[in-house]
């Protein structure tokens, strides 16, 4: 590389640091943009408050099931146990949430005890959804670190055995661990008969019980669940940090920009200059005029 092109060279590349140092970082061109990205929205107060019940269903998750109380007397010994159990397995088959039954073998529950977070009385059950029993179900579903918790009562159960014939009554509710509402209110009645002329009485009361947990179920999975993905936050730095080294780049590449128009002119003007010169010294008279040197570059 000729001395000429060494030194327009220089002066590119020294433009160019020149300039880097000099360019102001991009986000102090805008700070009107970067107050604004950063302060909080303000709230109307004039707006309506948004719908609690849709609010808490959509951060629910996780789920605790409590045994439904039998507030039917005698005669429904065992059909509570068997709604819980059929409740349950709808539940985890849909598998839209985390399905926990409660019991006190449970590791969390046992650890309760022993750290004297549960004492045994908050563990008896089963466990109505009544004053007396809901804020043992909202200790013991808070220790369990569950979004909701699931507490309801057999309200009435009837046999017709001559007819074959089968009612159930069930209320609840499934409560928001850290806030105590009422997300999901829950009371259906089941009136069963047979299918088939010939099925005996056992059939249509397991008809009657998966009909009632369907219902039970179907209320529960119908709650909304946010599933969209959250928006990727960058933060002030990284965008400072992302902002900063925009000049950069443009003024190196400016400077790039620089060299090469140097250097490209020089090209040109040098390849004039040599066909100008050898025209009108060889004959004196050449076909046009001659092109005057270039004029030397400063040191």
């Amino acid at each position: 590389m000729s001395t000429h092109k060494v030194a327009i060279a220089k002066r590119g590349v020294a433009l160019g640091l020149t300039l880097t140092l000099l360019a102001p970082p991009m986000s102090g061109l805008i700070p009107a943009a970067r107050a604004a990205d950063k302060a909080p929205a303000k709230a109307d107060p004039k707006a309506a408050p948004a719908d609690s019940n849709a609010a808490e269903a959509v951060s629910i998750r996780s789920i605790l099931l409590f045994p439904i109380a039998n507030k039917a007397g005698a005669s429904a010994e065992g059909i509570s146990a068997k709604l819980d159990d059929a409740v349950r397995m709808k539940l985890e088959t849909v598998n839209k949430f985390k399905i926990t039954r409660f019991s006190r073998l449970l590791p969390s529950v046992q650890r309760g005890l022993d750290d004297k977070d549960l004492v045994e009385d908050d563990l008896k059950t089963p466990f109505a959804d009544d004053d007396n029993d809901k804020p043992r179900a909202a200790k013991i579903s808070t220790r369990l670190d569950t979004d909701a918790y699931f507490i309801g009562n057999l309200e009435s159960y009837s046999v017709d055995a001559a007819n074959k014939k089968v009612a159930i009554q069930v209320t609840g509710n499934l409560y928001n661990t850290q806030t105590g509402y009422a997300v999901k209110n829950i009371g259906l009645s089941v009136n069963a008969s047979p299918a088939q002329p010939n099925d005996q009485i056992d059939k249509v009361v397991a008809s009657a019980l998966d009909d009632a947990a369907s219902q039970i179920a179907s209320s529960i999975n119908g709650l909304p669940v946010e599933t969209a993905a959250r928006p990727v936050v960058v933060s002030s730095s990284q965008r400072g940090k992302a902002g900063g080294a925009t000049p950069v780049l443009l003024a190196l590449a400016l400077g790039a920009a620089v060299y090469f128009a140097f250097h490209h002119g020089s090209d040109n003007n040098g390849s004039s200059s040599s066909t100008g010169t050898g025209t009108g010294t060889g004959t004196g008279t050449g076909t046009g005029p001659s092109q005057p040197p270039s004029p030397p570059l400063s040191p």
